[in-house]
């Protein structure tokens, strides 16, 4: 479980410690519901959207904002848009993906 600031394009990062052999990735979402029934059910499970699910080879940088985005992208070696509001999303990397870090950055502000 993780939970994020008020940040621009806040991400979530996992070290492996070595290079493994990634088949796939289950993402699982929020699934509860804000007490207030004022606000929308789907109020925290929404702020995954949209969003990118991303591995590599070598370290992301740790930066917030900005082009920080764009720039983990561009060393990712196979990455996923998240763009639906679902309880899980089910990633299935192309054959043969060897990665050390998993990282998964929000598109926006949240």
């Amino acid at each position: 479980c993780a939970s994020t600031q008020q940040d621009p394009q806040a991400w979530w990062e996992l070290d492996l410690d070595e290079q493994v052999l990634i088949h796939s990735i289950k993402l699982w979402n929020r699934t509860d519901e804000p007490l207030d029934f004022a606000m929308p059910r789907d109020k925290f499970s929404s702020r995954l959207v949209p969003s990118w699910l991303m591995v590599s080879q070598r370290p992301f940088e740790e930066l917030i904002g900005g082009d920080s985005l764009k720039r983990a992208l561009s060393i990712s070696i196979a990455r996923t848009h998240v763009t639906k509001n679902k309880k899980c999303t089910h990633w299935q990397l192309p054959q043969n993906t060897v990665a050390r870090y998993v990282r998964l950055q929000l598109e926006n502000f949240d």
